[in-house]
């Protein structure tokens, strides 16, 4: 009976407590993009429950050693040695020439390298969590290899392309936006001809698509895709305020919250008007968390803007 009592104990305490597995976090990002890495990192760690803890790996071909060691360094303060960042020297797809894409497209390359993981959730740099990602990660994907969120009407009207149609990939109702994914590894790994399409086309269909992860994802995937709500992926400049329960914010397009913003913005040559107001929705999030970032380095100067 005294035994009996004991397991109870710990059964209830596992479950009152919320005690799970570490959920499994996958960032792409190039030496250049440390900084914007560190912030998501920040509001990742900041904005979780307690008993919530996160493998963070990183793709990071050309990060330097002593970077490494500040991120690693910064992890373990955050959440007291619980968390945990890991760092894969994946090399780049060697044809993807376009820079703003080329970091980003190792993600398809997560069933090959992440050799212990059945899934992860994958984060652009570009982007702040705040809130819990339980939610996110109890999804049920079932046998979808993909979730993410439906990306924008704007975005496709935007970069129209002969080869989007030619490829049968301009379909704006369930076209996503791969900045945020649930990548269901343990699913794709059973498929052999979904992995090397994943490893593979990149390479071979570079100088074709505008985006040749994310396309590739949508035309080869589509029926793979489980389209989940956008308070998983809030594009910020395309659909302004987010709702209350938004979690992930997300910071795609030519207005960024770092640096210059209005200078960069003229320079895409998409706006005429020099005094349009282009105030970038929740970019104080961003720099709320870059502060708070800043304070914990212990180089904060005030306000980050």
């Amino acid at each position: 009976m005294k035994k009996l009592v004991i397991c109870l104990f710990f059964i209830f305490s596992a479950v009152s407590l919320g005690f799970s597995k570490q959920m499994d976090i996958l960032l792409c990002f190039s030496d250049n993009y440390k900084f914007q890495a560190e912030t998501l990192i920040m509001s990742l760690l900041s904005s979780k429950l307690p008993q919530e803890h996160y493998n963070i790996n990183c793709f990071t071909p050309d990060i330097e050693e002593g970077k490494i060691q500040e991120l690693n360094g910064l992890v373990r303060r955050l959440d007291n040695n619980k968390s945990f960042i890991l760092f894969h020297k994946v090399p780049l797809f060697k044809d993807i020439k376009k820079k703003s894409t080329s970091y980003a497209s190792l993600r398809l390359l997560a069933p090959k390298y992440l050799k212990n993981t059945d899934k992860v959730i994958y984060l652009d740099t570009d982007m702040i969590v705040n809130g819990s990602l339980k939610e996110l990660w109890d999804i049920n994907i079932g046998r979808y290899y993909f979730a993410g969120v439906i990306d924008t009407k704007k975005t496709r009207e935007n970069f129209k392309n002969e080869m989007w149609e030619k490829f049968n990939i301009y379909e704006v109702e369930n076209y996503i936006n791969s900045g945020m994914l649930i990548i269901n590894i343990k699913e794709i790994r059973k498929d052999l001809m979904s992995y090397y399409k994943l490893t593979l086309l990149p390479d071979v269909l570079a100088d074709i698509l505008p985006y040749p992860d994310q396309d590739i994802i949508n035309k080869y995937f589509s029926d793979k895709i489980l389209r989940i709500p956008r308070k998983w992926n809030w594009l910020c400049y395309d659909w302004g305020q987010a709702p209350d329960d938004t979690v992930i914010f997300h910071y795609a397009g030519p207005i960024k919250p770092w640096g210059n913003s209005r200078e960069s913005w003229h320079l895409t040559q998409r706006v005429k008007d020099p005094n349009e107001n282009i105030d970038l929705p929740h970019a104080d999030l961003w720099h709320k968390y870059n502060d708070q970032l800043k304070k914990e380095n212990g180089n904060y100067k005030g306000d980050s803007k």
